[in-house]
């Protein structure tokens, strides 16, 4: 009965798509900002074993509506983003709140035990202080409101419907660049203030992710701390952004957040989280084919964790116009390697003590270890520099080894041969 029921709203969620604008923001190409600075990777120090929460696993599901069945695979947070609901769709005008795809999407959340982060922004076209100003999401969605007023009753109608059942609430997407906003960073800042004022007083156990920034350049980290400059800090839960590293190798995500880590620590922020809202490969791409792929993936994730990062949004189960790591089929159900591979991550880690995934020597020989809750111990090995040989110095005795796709085999020691592609040993 509940599926029926969820089947049923989304049936009408979709009729309410189609009669708006707007259905979602662009990604393309042409409008996607990245990150381009130059980084090279250093070595984290992998003195901590945390458990790695179900939330860790983050994923964006853009086409329920469209046929798209719920993922196959396993994951902890949904980032509502490309979906039809923002704030141009949820209020397509004054006082008039249409509900019904973003009730469907939060009561499907729920029945699969997944957390929702609902992103507040765009502006209406009606609500906006430009609405002929072209955007990513459509005519005035960049600009700031023409009161601040509208932002706080729509921001209050969200919170008070969705009390208990939304638990992250992202206040604006990539705001330094000016397809997605075109205000300032004080005016962002004020409305990050009054949204978790609002918010927090519906429902005090929600928690506020800050604007996020659209990767973590100077340019794009600079804007962060102009933000935090004038007080960011004391209205958000969550730091966020997005670290795209296109036309580099995973390996680069750790000084990307790296860089955010000190802009946090420079304003007495180091104890709040850091969410990676948003994150896949386009073009430019180094890699291959779908091995190449999957293993892209996996070390994305071992190093936003190694790095420090609490959740990682990847973009997208099912997107194919602009990703070119891709989850599945064009038909947006089918499986692909790296989907595959996602999941066997997630079967490696999720639950257990993971280390913070770190650069051994030589420099180019990363592994995490791993310890699940009846104390067997696992390694995640990989290389950035081809087949390499190494030799595994362990207190305990692994005696299997399992690839990306949890095909397992016997290991009986000695030297083992690690590749682009993380490889796991376990006793």
């Amino acid at each position: 009965m509940v599926r029926r029921n969820i089947a049923s709203l989304l049936t009408i969620a979709l009729a309410t798509i189609v009669s708006l604008p707007n259905v979602a923001c662009a990604t393309n190409p042409g409008t996607k900002l990245v990150n381009g600075a130059e980084f090279q990777a250093k070595s984290a120090a992998a003195s901590q074993a945390p458990t790695m929460p179900p939330g860790y696993y983050g994923l964006h599901v853009l086409h329920l509506a469209y046929g798209t069945a719920w993922p196959s695979i396993k994951f902890g947070t949904w980032r509502l983003w490309d979906s039809g609901v923002t704030w141009a769709n949820l209020e397509p005008k004054s006082g008039v709140y249409n509900w019904q795809t973003l009730d469907a999407f939060v009561a499907l959340a729920h029945q699969q035990g997944t957390d929702v982060i609902l992103e507040l922004g765009q502006t209406p076209q009606w609500a906006s202080s430009e609405p002929n100003q072209a955007g990513a999401c459509g005519n005035g969605a960049a600009a700031p409101p023409t009161s601040n007023t509208l932002w706080t009753n729509y921001v209050t109608a969200v919170a008070t419907r969705y009390k208990g059942r939304i638990a992250y609430y992202e206040v604006w997407n990539e705001v330094d660049g000016q397809n997605y906003w075109t205000g300032t960073p004080a005016e962002m800042v004020q409305l990050t203030a009054l949204a978790a004022k609002a918010i927090k007083a519906t429902d005090p156990n929600a928690k506020i992710i800050g604007p996020s920034i659209s990767g973590a350049g100077p340019s794009q980290v600079a804007y962060l701390k102009s933000m935090l400059q004038l007080g960011l800090g004391s209205s958000i839960d969550v730091i966020a952004a997005h670290f795209y590293v296109l036309g580099k190798t995973p390996e680069a995500i750790l000084p990307a957040v790296q860089a955010v880590q000190a802009a946090a620590a420079q304003y007495n922020l180091s104890a709040k989280p850091i969410f990676n809202t948003e994150f896949g490969w386009a073009a430019p791409t180094t890699f291959n084919n779908e091995d190449d792929q999957s293993g892209y993936l996996m070390r994305s994730l071992l190093v936003g964790w190694g790095a420090g990062l609490s959740r990682f949004m990847w973009y997208a189960w099912d997107n194919s116009n602009w990703v070119t790591l891709t989850m599945t089929e064009p038909d947006f159900k089918t499986e692909t390697p790296p989907a595959k591979a996602y999941s066997t991550l997630e079967g490696w880690t999720q639950g257990k003590e993971v280390s913070r995934c770190a650069a051994g020597t030589p420099s180019t020989t990363w592994s995490c270890d791993i310890t699940d809750l009846s104390g067997d111990h696992s390694r995640i090995y990989w290389s950035t520099s081809g087949d390499t040989q190494v030799k595994p110095s362990l207190s305990w005795k692994p005696t299997h080894q399992v690839d990306m796709y949890g095909d397992t085999s016997t290991y009986t020691g000695g030297s083992l041969t690690i590749s682009a592609h993380p490889i796991l040993i376990t006793e």
